[in-house]
């Protein structure tokens, strides 16, 4: 237990990197390849900003999470972008072309509902930006609504955890 005496020491000193440690992981569990292999986000955000409520207001921690999320959600939509130019990829999507057709659709006709949404639900979160990305829809809308919703996760996950977190002390 000293290791974790001397972590809360280190942050109550140095709050500009607990925050970083907030940003890093909402927007690795905001990205494609990485959110993969962490456990999931509840388990790691819980964990660090119970740590972190000594350290920083509940809307220090939330405009972390919120950038840091927003930042994941950015890079999964331009590296949807990237990929839709690829080769492989293009055989991949041609050998679905029925199914392209109608997420293209879904996506298009109501981008902002999907949009939002798709930050609530894990594997949705860096799929859809994703796939906006291959669709190449417009870059104004996707990083506005992903915006807002990142900062409407944000606000519900640190301001309900800091109101819970009470209770367990």
């Amino acid at each position: 237990m000293e290791w974790v005496n001397a972590l809360m020491s280190h942050f109550a000193l140095h709050p500009f990197s607990l925050w970083g440690l907030l940003f890093v992981i909402a927007f690795a569990k905001s990205t494609f390849l990485i959110s993969t292999v962490l456990p999931p986000a509840s388990v790691m955000l819980a964990a660090v900003i119970s740590v972190s409520k000594a350290t920083l207001s509940p809307w220090e921690a939330g405009i972390a999470v919120m950038i840091g999320a927003w930042c994941g959600t950015i890079v999964n939509y331009h590296l949807g972008m990237m990929m839709g130019h690829l080769p492989w990829f293009a055989r991949i999507m041609s050998r679905h072309a029925d199914t392209v057709v109608r997420v293209r659709r879904r996506l298009q006709n109501s981008t902002v509902p999907v949009l939002f949404t798709s930050r609530f639900i894990a594997v949705l979160r860096y799929i859809v930006p994703l796939v906006a990305g291959v669709l190449r829809l417009h870059p104004v809308k996707v990083y506005a609504v992903s915006l807002i919703s990142a900062a409407s996760w944000s606000m519900l996950y640190v301001g309900g955890f800091s109101l819970v977190l009470p209770f367990f002390s």
